[in-house]
Parts: structure tokens; sequence; C-alpha cells
């Protein structure tokens, strides 16, 4: 089964969120909603940028480029950081759906999808970044069997075909459907720093109009969870 990279939400996420500023240092015991809200939505971004440099050794940084974890830990950046990610790329995280395993299931998950659109995707030929498919994927062995880079149209074909071992569960499988309709990555990134624009960089996907890739599909909660259909 391929599904993104990402995981659980760890208690250092939180204390990442407070070092960097996106949340306050004194919180009282007895938080507000809006308290625990704002840390859901900074912990969340952070355990995703995490969990892609432990899963992938890629970074995405702050200026919407992506490049292997060893280089990142080599830049300046990455050494006044001391940590494996670029906590600065968090605001660019672009919240896709929200989807939560059904009722039936023997083990339940709450889980937020992010997307993020590089420059190199948009502006071919004027930035000299490394295209995010030559940069090298290490699987953490632990968790990972298999790693790679495709394209939504290639996983979603590769899915179909019975000789290929390269299952799709069901949020993968419709958030790949939504991104290859996708006309290109230019109108995409627009799309997304149009919603950016409109929107607090603290609003998740629950709360947002259409919270999936674009505009023209929406989540809507179905029995025990959320499908990404037609609005």
């Amino acid at each position: 089964m391929y599904v993104f990279p990402g995981g659980g939400v760890d208690d250092e996420d939180v204390h990442v969120a407070v070092d960097v500023g996106f949340l306050p240092k004194d919180t009282p015991a007895d938080r507000s909603a809006e308290q625990k809200h704002l840390q859901e939505v900074w912990s969340s971004r952070i355990a995703a940028l995490r969990e892609l440099s432990e899963e992938t050794s890629c970074v995405l940084r702050a200026h919407s480029t992506i490049e292997s974890r060893e280089d990142w830990q080599n830049s300046e950046g990455g050494k006044r950081s001391g940590r494996p990610f670029d906590v600065l790329a968090a605001p660019l995280l672009t919240p896709l759906g929200r989807w939560i395993t059904p009722e039936e299931s023997k083990y339940r998950y709450d889980t937020y999808f992010y997307g993020a659109v590089l420059k190199g995707a948009t502006e071919a030929g004027r930035d000299h970044s490394l295209p995010p498919q030559l940069v090298k994927l290490q699987s953490e062995e632990r968790e990972i069997s298999s790693l790679l880079w495709v394209s939504p149209l290639e996983a979603l074909i590769r899915h179909e075909l019975p000789e290929e071992a390269f299952t799709l569960p069901p949020p993968t499988f419709h958030l790949l459907s939504a991104l290859a309709r996708v006309p290109s990555f230019a109108w995409l990134a627009d799309q997304w720093h149009q919603r950016r624009r409109d929107l607090s960089p603290t609003d998740t996907p629950e709360e947002l109009s259409y919270p999936s890739v674009t505009p023209g599909t929406r989540t809507r909660e179905g029995e025990g969870g959320h499908l990404l259909s037609p609005s």
C-alpha cells in the first residue's frame, strides 16, 4: 500500500511551535477552545514537515524549494536550526482535507492532509534548486519498504493494473484524483495562493468552504469518514 509521508503529532512538535513563535510561551492549563485550535494547527504542520524529513530524507524549505536532509543540515539555516527540517516552511502548507478512519476499523486515525507547490515546479529554468524528482529519497527502513517519486496520473494508473502491487488507500486515491485533474502547477499555485490570502493560516480543513485540492471539489462527511467528491 502506498501513502503520502506522514505520522503522528509528538509533544516535541508543540514545543517547536512555541520555540519559533507560532504559539505563545505561556499557555494556561485550562486552555480555551481557540488556544487548543492554534496548538492543533501548528503542531500538525510541524509534524508533517518532521515526518517528511524522517521518512524520505527530503526537506521542504521556507522559500518553496525542496532539498535533501543532508544538504539542509549542512546549510547555514540548518546549522542554526539544529533540526532535521525547516520549521519556517510550516506556513507554506495548504490544508487539503481531513480524513477519519471508519468506526469499524481496529485502529482509528484522525488525519490532516497538507500540500505545497514548489517554486521549481512553476518557474522551470529560473530557479537553481533541483527538481523534486532529482532529490534522492532515503526511506526509513523500520516504517517504509518502498519509496518513490510518482506523478498523480501514474499512481492512479498503476493502482488500476492487476499486475501492479500498487494499492492506494481511499484518502490517497481521492487526493491524487483531484491532483490529476489540475491543468498545471502554476494554476494550482495560484489557487492555493488565493486560498492563503482569503483565509488565515490557522484555518484547518474542516473550516474551509472547499477543503480539498481545488475549489472545484470538497470533502464531505461519509459513514465514519470523509470523502472527496465534486461540489
